[in-house]
Protein backbone atom coordinates (compact mmCIF):
# COMPACT_ATOMS: atom_id res chain seq x y z
CA UNK A 1 0.00 0.00 0.00
CA UNK A 2 2.53 2.18 0.74
CA UNK A 3 4.47 2.02 -2.55
CA UNK A 4 1.22 2.99 -3.97
CA UNK A 5 1.17 6.43 -2.12
CA UNK A 6 1.78 10.09 -3.60
CA UNK A 7 3.09 12.89 -2.71
CA UNK A 8 -0.25 14.78 -2.05
CA UNK A 9 -1.90 11.33 -0.65
CA UNK A 10 -2.37 11.37 3.38
CA UNK A 11 -2.67 8.21 4.90
CA UNK A 12 -4.92 8.19 8.59
CA UNK A 13 -4.61 5.16 10.58
CA UNK A 14 -6.91 4.46 14.08
CA UNK A 15 -5.48 2.20 16.05
CA UNK A 16 -8.54 0.06 17.84
CA UNK A 17 -7.20 -0.77 21.41
CA UNK A 18 -4.07 -3.08 20.62
CA UNK A 19 -2.56 -4.84 23.35
CA UNK A 20 0.59 -6.18 21.55
CA UNK A 21 3.34 -4.21 19.83
CA UNK A 22 1.00 -2.76 16.77
CA UNK A 23 1.36 0.91 17.94
CA UNK A 24 5.34 0.81 17.84
CA UNK A 25 5.11 -0.99 14.48
CA UNK A 26 2.95 1.75 13.32
CA UNK A 27 5.24 4.65 14.90
CA UNK A 28 8.42 2.80 13.16
CA UNK A 29 5.96 2.63 10.13
CA UNK A 30 5.04 6.74 10.42
CA UNK A 31 8.96 7.62 11.06
CA UNK A 32 9.56 6.18 7.08
CA UNK A 33 6.53 7.20 5.77
CA UNK A 34 5.94 10.98 5.51
CA UNK A 35 2.04 10.32 4.57
CA UNK A 36 1.11 8.75 7.57
CA UNK A 37 -0.35 10.67 10.38
CA UNK A 38 -1.14 8.48 13.62
CA UNK A 39 -4.40 8.98 15.43
CA UNK A 40 -3.56 8.30 18.79
CA UNK A 41 -5.02 9.91 20.85
CA UNK A 42 -7.91 7.89 21.09
CA UNK A 43 -7.00 3.81 21.71
CA UNK A 44 -10.47 2.37 22.83
CA UNK A 45 -11.54 -0.45 21.47
CA UNK A 46 -14.97 0.53 20.00
CA UNK A 47 -15.21 -2.30 16.91
CA UNK A 48 -14.98 -1.34 13.28
CA UNK A 49 -17.77 0.38 12.84
CA UNK A 50 -17.48 3.05 15.56
CA UNK A 51 -13.63 2.97 14.18
CA UNK A 52 -14.46 3.28 10.92
CA UNK A 53 -16.80 5.97 11.79
CA UNK A 54 -14.47 7.78 13.88
CA UNK A 55 -12.02 8.13 11.14
CA UNK A 56 -14.60 9.25 8.33
CA UNK A 57 -16.08 11.94 10.80
CA UNK A 58 -12.31 13.09 11.64
CA UNK A 59 -11.44 13.71 7.41
CA UNK A 60 -14.43 15.48 7.84
CA UNK A 61 -13.85 17.37 10.59
CA UNK A 62 -10.90 18.96 9.47
CA UNK A 63 -11.00 20.47 5.81
CA UNK A 64 -7.04 21.33 5.84
CA UNK A 65 -7.12 17.46 5.17
CA UNK A 66 -8.97 18.23 1.25
CA UNK A 67 -5.38 19.43 0.27
CA UNK A 68 -6.30 18.41 -3.80
CA UNK A 69 -9.30 19.26 -5.92
CA UNK A 70 -12.06 16.65 -5.61
CA UNK A 71 -10.40 14.45 -3.19
CA UNK A 72 -10.68 10.19 -2.81
CA UNK A 73 -11.45 8.86 0.13
CA UNK A 74 -10.54 5.16 0.17
CA UNK A 75 -11.01 2.63 3.08
CA UNK A 76 -8.59 0.39 4.57
CA UNK A 77 -8.42 -2.81 6.70
CA UNK A 78 -5.04 -4.00 8.41
CA UNK A 79 -5.30 -7.43 7.37
CA UNK A 80 -6.14 -7.29 3.67
CA UNK A 81 -3.51 -6.47 0.87
CA UNK A 82 -3.92 -4.17 -1.82
CA UNK A 83 -2.72 -5.35 -5.17
CA UNK A 84 0.03 -2.92 -6.94
CA UNK A 85 -2.16 -0.15 -9.58
CA UNK A 86 -5.25 -0.04 -7.21
CA UNK A 87 -4.69 3.67 -6.24
CA UNK A 88 -4.21 4.55 -9.78
CA UNK A 89 -7.63 2.34 -11.12
CA UNK A 90 -9.58 3.72 -8.37
CA UNK A 91 -8.05 7.26 -9.25
CA UNK A 92 -8.37 6.90 -12.88
CA UNK A 93 -12.24 6.09 -12.67
CA UNK A 94 -12.83 8.80 -10.58
CA UNK A 95 -10.86 11.54 -12.80
CA UNK A 96 -13.45 10.21 -15.25
CA UNK A 97 -16.45 10.73 -13.52
CA UNK A 98 -14.94 14.42 -12.26
CA UNK A 99 -14.23 15.35 -16.50
CA UNK A 100 -18.13 14.51 -17.12
CA UNK A 101 -19.06 16.70 -14.00
CA UNK A 102 -20.48 14.04 -11.78
CA UNK A 103 -20.53 16.52 -8.62
CA UNK A 104 -23.07 14.13 -6.80
CA UNK A 105 -21.89 11.58 -3.70
CA UNK A 106 -19.80 8.87 -5.64
CA UNK A 107 -18.93 5.36 -3.66
CA UNK A 108 -16.50 3.09 -6.38
CA UNK A 109 -15.79 -0.31 -5.17
CA UNK A 110 -14.42 -3.18 -7.18
CA UNK A 111 -13.82 -7.04 -6.78
CA UNK A 112 -11.85 -8.66 -4.22
CA UNK A 113 -9.75 -12.27 -4.60
CA UNK A 114 -10.47 -14.21 -1.31
CA UNK A 115 -7.15 -15.79 0.24
CA UNK A 116 -6.16 -17.35 3.48
CA UNK A 117 -3.70 -16.53 6.11
CA UNK A 118 -0.92 -17.29 3.65
CA UNK A 119 -2.09 -15.43 0.79
CA UNK A 120 -2.90 -18.55 -1.16
CA UNK A 121 -5.84 -18.09 -3.92
CA UNK A 122 -8.99 -19.16 -2.46
CA UNK A 123 -11.38 -17.84 -4.89
CA UNK A 124 -10.07 -15.37 -7.64
CA UNK A 125 -13.86 -13.60 -6.90
CA UNK A 126 -15.03 -12.70 -3.77
CA UNK A 127 -18.36 -11.39 -5.98
CA UNK A 128 -18.81 -14.60 -7.62
CA UNK A 129 -18.00 -17.11 -4.53
CA UNK A 130 -20.29 -15.02 -2.61
CA UNK A 131 -23.20 -14.89 -5.86
CA UNK A 132 -22.95 -11.35 -5.48
CA UNK A 133 -24.53 -9.18 -7.98
CA UNK A 134 -23.29 -5.32 -8.38
CA UNK A 135 -25.45 -4.45 -10.63
CA UNK A 136 -28.23 -4.76 -7.98
CA UNK A 137 -27.50 -1.64 -5.84
CA UNK A 138 -30.62 0.39 -6.19
CA UNK A 139 -31.11 1.87 -2.74
CA UNK A 140 -34.03 -0.75 -2.31
CA UNK A 141 -32.54 -3.67 -3.13
CA UNK A 142 -29.20 -2.47 -0.48
CA UNK A 143 -31.65 -1.77 2.10
CA UNK A 144 -31.73 -5.77 2.57
CA UNK A 145 -28.46 -6.81 1.12
CA UNK A 146 -25.00 -5.42 0.87
CA UNK A 147 -22.89 -5.27 -2.44
CA UNK A 148 -20.19 -3.16 -0.80
CA UNK A 149 -16.94 -4.37 0.66
CA UNK A 150 -15.52 -1.57 2.82
CA UNK A 151 -11.41 -2.18 1.91
CA UNK A 152 -12.40 -2.13 -1.70
CA UNK A 153 -13.94 0.93 -1.87
CA UNK A 154 -13.36 4.50 -2.02
CA UNK A 155 -15.51 7.63 -1.37
CA UNK A 156 -15.80 11.33 -2.92
CA UNK A 157 -16.33 14.40 -0.20
CA UNK A 158 -20.01 15.26 -1.27
CA UNK A 159 -20.59 11.57 0.06
CA UNK A 160 -18.39 11.57 3.38
CA UNK A 161 -20.14 15.31 4.49
CA UNK A 162 -23.87 13.08 3.35
CA UNK A 163 -22.89 10.29 5.13
CA UNK A 164 -20.99 11.20 8.89
CA UNK A 165 -21.84 10.92 11.76
CA UNK A 166 -23.16 7.37 10.62
CA UNK A 167 -26.08 6.13 12.50
CA UNK A 168 -25.68 4.64 15.80
CA UNK A 169 -27.99 1.38 14.17
CA UNK A 170 -26.27 1.47 10.56
CA UNK A 171 -24.68 -2.42 10.91
CA UNK A 172 -21.57 -1.70 8.77
CA UNK A 173 -19.39 1.63 7.80
CA UNK A 174 -19.42 0.00 4.15
CA UNK A 175 -23.34 -0.66 4.41
CA UNK A 176 -24.38 2.85 5.38
CA UNK A 177 -21.97 4.55 2.83
CA UNK A 178 -23.26 2.42 0.17
CA UNK A 179 -27.18 3.27 1.09
CA UNK A 180 -26.06 6.72 1.20
CA UNK A 181 -24.35 6.60 -2.26
CA UNK A 182 -27.35 4.96 -3.53
CA UNK A 183 -30.18 6.98 -2.00
CA UNK A 184 -28.29 10.50 -2.99
CA UNK A 185 -25.70 10.07 -5.62
CA UNK A 186 -24.17 6.93 -7.52
CA UNK A 187 -22.17 3.66 -7.24
CA UNK A 188 -19.46 2.49 -10.04
CA UNK A 189 -18.82 -1.18 -9.27
CA UNK A 190 -15.22 -2.40 -11.54
CA UNK A 191 -14.83 -5.97 -12.35
CA UNK A 192 -11.09 -6.54 -11.34
CA UNK A 193 -10.00 -7.81 -8.03
CA UNK A 194 -7.72 -4.75 -5.99
CA UNK A 195 -7.58 -6.58 -2.88
CA UNK A 196 -6.27 -9.69 -1.76
CA UNK A 197 -9.06 -10.55 0.88
CA UNK A 198 -7.66 -12.64 3.55
CA UNK A 199 -9.78 -14.64 5.48
CA UNK A 200 -8.90 -15.97 9.04
CA UNK A 201 -9.94 -17.24 12.64
CA UNK A 202 -9.94 -13.02 13.77
CA UNK A 203 -12.21 -12.46 10.89
CA UNK A 204 -15.17 -9.66 12.03
CA UNK A 205 -17.04 -9.63 9.16
CA UNK A 206 -15.73 -11.58 5.70
CA UNK A 207 -16.38 -14.61 2.88
CA UNK A 208 -18.96 -16.91 4.19
CA UNK A 209 -19.06 -20.49 2.04
CA UNK A 210 -22.76 -20.42 0.14
CA UNK A 211 -24.76 -23.26 1.47
CA UNK A 212 -26.70 -25.40 -1.17
CA UNK A 213 -30.01 -26.33 1.26
CA UNK A 214 -32.83 -29.30 0.87
CA UNK A 215 -36.10 -28.63 0.75
CA UNK A 216 -36.58 -30.01 4.42
CA UNK A 217 -33.89 -27.37 5.38
CA UNK A 218 -35.39 -24.88 3.89
CA UNK A 219 -38.63 -25.67 5.33
CA UNK A 220 -37.35 -25.55 8.60
CA UNK A 221 -35.64 -22.44 8.60
CA UNK A 222 -38.40 -20.65 6.61
CA UNK A 223 -41.36 -21.54 9.67
CA UNK A 224 -38.70 -21.58 12.58
CA UNK A 225 -39.54 -19.66 15.77
CA UNK A 226 -35.99 -19.05 16.16
CA UNK A 227 -35.19 -15.54 15.71
CA UNK A 228 -32.61 -14.05 13.35
CA UNK A 229 -30.79 -10.95 14.63
CA UNK A 230 -29.40 -10.50 11.06
CA UNK A 231 -33.31 -9.83 10.27
CA UNK A 232 -33.50 -7.27 13.14
CA UNK A 233 -30.27 -5.35 12.35
CA UNK A 234 -31.49 -4.74 9.13
CA UNK A 235 -34.78 -3.77 10.19
CA UNK A 236 -33.00 -1.13 12.73
CA UNK A 237 -30.91 0.23 10.10
CA UNK A 238 -33.56 1.07 7.71
CA UNK A 239 -35.13 2.36 11.30
CA UNK A 240 -31.72 4.91 11.38
CA UNK A 241 -32.08 5.62 7.67
CA UNK A 242 -35.13 6.77 7.84
CA UNK A 243 -34.66 8.77 11.14
CA UNK A 244 -31.87 10.70 9.53
CA UNK A 245 -33.10 11.18 6.21
CA UNK A 246 -36.92 11.50 6.28
CA UNK A 247 -37.00 15.17 5.44
CA UNK A 248 -35.06 14.36 2.22
CA UNK A 249 -37.28 10.82 1.18
CA UNK A 250 -40.36 10.42 -0.90
CA UNK A 251 -43.22 8.93 0.20
CA UNK A 252 -42.75 5.87 -1.30
CA UNK A 253 -39.18 5.82 0.15
CA UNK A 254 -40.07 6.54 3.44
CA UNK A 255 -43.38 3.90 3.24
CA UNK A 256 -40.49 1.24 1.96
CA UNK A 257 -38.48 1.60 4.93
CA UNK A 258 -41.65 1.40 7.14
CA UNK A 259 -42.66 -1.78 5.57
CA UNK A 260 -38.85 -3.14 6.28
CA UNK A 261 -39.16 -2.20 9.92
CA UNK A 262 -42.59 -4.08 10.60
CA UNK A 263 -42.00 -7.22 8.70
CA UNK A 264 -38.25 -7.24 10.02
CA UNK A 265 -38.36 -5.98 13.19
CA UNK A 266 -39.70 -9.51 14.77
CA UNK A 267 -37.00 -10.85 13.25
CA UNK A 268 -39.22 -14.14 11.99
CA UNK A 269 -38.09 -15.78 8.53
CA UNK A 270 -41.28 -16.30 7.35
CA UNK A 271 -42.53 -12.37 7.63
CA UNK A 272 -39.10 -11.38 6.32
CA UNK A 273 -40.08 -14.02 3.69
CA UNK A 274 -43.94 -12.74 2.86
CA UNK A 275 -42.24 -9.05 3.09
CA UNK A 276 -39.77 -9.79 0.15
CA UNK A 277 -42.31 -12.14 -1.89
CA UNK A 278 -44.87 -9.64 -1.52
CA UNK A 279 -44.04 -6.03 -0.84
CA UNK A 280 -40.47 -5.71 -2.06
CA UNK A 281 -41.57 -6.78 -6.05
CA UNK A 282 -44.37 -3.81 -5.80
CA UNK A 283 -41.55 -1.64 -4.51
CA UNK A 284 -38.65 -2.35 -6.86
CA UNK A 285 -41.35 -2.24 -9.92
CA UNK A 286 -42.21 1.50 -8.88
CA UNK A 287 -38.75 2.63 -9.03
CA UNK A 288 -37.87 0.67 -12.46
CA UNK A 289 -40.51 2.25 -14.01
Amino acid sequence: MAAQLEDDDIFLIRDDGSSDRTMSLLRSYRDKIPQIRLLDNDRRNVGPIASFGWLLQYVNDHPELHQVPDPLIFLCDQDDVWKPGKLTMFKAAYQGMCAAKHERELLIHSDLMVVDSKLEVLHASFFSSQGINVEKNSFFQLVVGNTVTGCAAAINLPLLRRAVPMSGQAIMHDWWLALVAAMFGRIVSLKESTVLYRQHGGNVIGAKPLQSLGFKQKFRKLFSLKKNPDITAVAMQADGFRKRYSQELSIIQRFYLVSVVLFCRPALPFLYYVWARLLYPVFNGIVQK
